[in-house]
């Protein structure tokens, strides 16, 4: 009759917060893209003309994007680690870390995982900032972690990926990239159907198995490969530094169809509407016929870009410039809706959480608008 009493006891306490565990998920953005696929991609709406909820300093420059588990927000900025509440923007907690931190990180279950230019993979507790595990690579890690499930992964300048536990930091495996002179993966990784698909410096892109790190087939394209790539329907697509945007077949890595850009294409991609949507460094933002790599239009946004956009309901997305302006666009109407200065250059790409935006800048500071 207790244990019988302890179950229902039990069940009445989980269920309610299993339920909030879910909504805060569905809610988060736990890494670069949202999603270990890179989709940059929410279903929630997003205002014409965003209103400043409020902004917060950040102790240095923010290269990363930030992350949200739905209810707090998490960000790096010179060598210190951050998480606010995503509310009210109140500081929950501020971990220094005495190396510089440009790499976005991952929210995996209990940890906020951080790496840095001192090489080390980090695991911080997301509720007190408190330190777990660690793992030490060999060079410095730039490139935005990705995360699935029990898994992180990390490219490092020594020219290795490194598949870490996320429960211990324990070394699951590491992949060599071929060796170059300048080389070194400094581009994230993205996840796809049990597949790890990462670019290095030295323009080989490849594709390896997510539990062995066995390589299954790679890619020369023509040059520095600096994002991550997007997956879908068979395809992979990826920018590179000969200024040209890649369409391959996810199953053997051949080239279906390469676009020249006007300048460099910058961060991933966004797909929408059989859309390849892609940022150019120049300014312009293209968008190319999924099937065959055909420009169907372009948008000069007026400033330099550094990163993607990420899109909510109805074809509007979020970009920001250079120049410091975050503009909110109708990708179906081929539209700048506005655009407002939020004071200094956004290099990371903005993340959409609980019907709002936020933003990093070079100038040291978190807004958050809605």
């Amino acid at each position: 009759m207790g244990m019988s009493i302890l179950k229902h006891i039990l069940i009445a306490w989980l269920l309610p917060l299993s339920l909030l565990l879910s909504a805060s998920s569905a809610a988060a953005w736990q890494q670069l893209g949202g999603d270990p696929q890179r989709s940059a991609t929410r279903a929630m709406p997003i205002a014409t003309t965003p209103v400043v909820q409020w902004r917060q300093m950040l102790p240095g420059p923010a290269f990363a994007s930030a992350l949200s588990d739905g209810q707090s927000l998490f960000s790096v900025a010179g060598q210190s680690v951050q998480a606010w509440s995503l509310g009210t923007g109140r500081l929950l907690w501020q971990q220094n870390l005495a190396t510089d931190l440009s790499a976005t990180p991952v929210l995996i279950g209990p940890w906020l995982i951080v790496a840095g230019k001192d090489g080390v993979v980090r695991a911080l507790d997301r509720r007190t900032g408190n330190a777990g595990w660690h793992y030490q690579s060999r060079d410095r890690v730039v490139a935005a972690l990705l995360g699935n499930g029990e898994m992180v992964y990390a490219g490092a300048a020594d020219n290795y990926l490194y598949a870490i536990s996320a429960g211990s930091g324990e070394l699951r495996w590491r992949f060599e990239a071929a060796d170059y002179k300048y080389g070194g993966i400094h581009a994230p990784a993205t996840r796809a159907d049990n597949m790890i698909y990462v670019g290095a410096k030295n323009a080989w892109f490849h594709a390896l198995d997510a539990h062995s790190g066995i390589l299954r087939w790679r890619t020369h394209l023509g040059s520095a490969i600096y994002a991550a790539p997007v997956v879908a329907d068979g395809r992979i697509y990826i920018g590179t530094y000969d200024r040209h945007l890649y369409a391959l077949r996810q199953s053997d890595g051949e080239i279906l169809w390469q676009t020249r850009f006007p300048d460099w294409p910058q961060g991933s991609v966004l797909l929408h509407h059989g859309r390849v949507h892609a940022a150019c460094r120049n300014g312009e933002l293209l968008a190319l016929n999924q099937q065959d790599g055909q420009i169907l239009w372009r948008i000069d946004l007026g400033s330099e870009l550094r990163h993607g956009p990420v899109m909510g309901q109805g074809g509007r997305a979020v970009l920001g410039t250079v120049a410091g302006e975050l503009l909110i666009l109708d990708l179906n109407r081929q539209q700048i809706l506005s655009r407002q200065s939020v004071g200094g250059a956004i290099h990371a790409q903005p993340i959409l959480a609980q019907g709002g935006i936020v933003v990093t800048t070079l100038n040291g500071e978190l807004l958050r608008l809605q």
